[in-house]
């Protein structure tokens, strides 16, 4: 098992032990803003890629699902907005997906939860739909992080395409492989998004 997977066993099987403690000052939420974004920043070194990249146990109180995120900056500056990939940490259920998604923020001020989800489904099944060959490796299917709060409901309408692991899967998993493999597909996401808003300033120009 490599040190990463060590890390990401470390992450599932103590957190929710952990998150009874309290949370302000908490050594294991540091061990998961700076020792675990570590290790990720270490599989990605060699991308040539804006990518901002941070972890979170949550804000004030410990997050019904905590996250490691890689965010381009082209994209998105947070989890709030835009599209991003992330890992992302079901207690509940001791899984890991690994997921493309799209944040909620703004849908959701703008349209509410019940909306807001159903327009975050369509934009994930488009945003997978425009990167088909990467199909063969990560599932376009619907991901469930086990529990009926808003924020892991909101995170199953956004998720695009990814690979959830069990704790047995990570000891073999090939997590450096597909991490830059679904940073790739982000990265072709953003390309297209971005040839299209040129072709769209240029028709208005016209």
């Amino acid at each position: 098992m490599t040190p990463f997977a060590d890390m990401l066993v470390r992450w599932a099987l103590d957190y929710p032990a952990r998150r009874t403690e309290p949370f302000k000052g908490n050594d294991f939420a540091h061990w998961i803003r700076h020792d675990l974004a570590i290790a990720a920043r270490d599989l990605i070194s060699r991308r040539d890629q804006p990518l901002r990249i941070k972890a979170s146990a949550g804000i004030g109180q410990w997050a019904s699902i905590p996250w490691l995120g890689f965010f381009d900056l082209r994209a998105t500056l947070s989890a709030r907005d835009g599209v991003y990939v992330v890992y992302l940490l079901a207690p509940e259920l001791g899984t890991i997906t690994l997921s493309l998604v799209h944040g909620t923020e703004t849908l959701y001020r703008l349209h509410g939860p019940t909306e807001g989800r159903r327009m975050l489904r369509e934009r994930s099944a488009a945003i997978a739909a425009s990167i088909p060959q990467f199909h063969a490796r990560f599932s376009t299917a619907p991901i469930t992080l086990g529990s009926p709060a808003d924020t892991p409901l909101n995170y199953e309408a956004g998720h695009a395409m990814g690979r959830t692991y069990t704790l047995s899967d990570l000891a073999t998993a090939d997590l450096k492989g597909d991490l830059n493999a679904l940073l790739d597909a982000y990265n072709a996401f953003i390309l297209l998004e971005k040839q299209g808003s040129t072709a769209s300033t240029r028709a208005e120009l016209r």
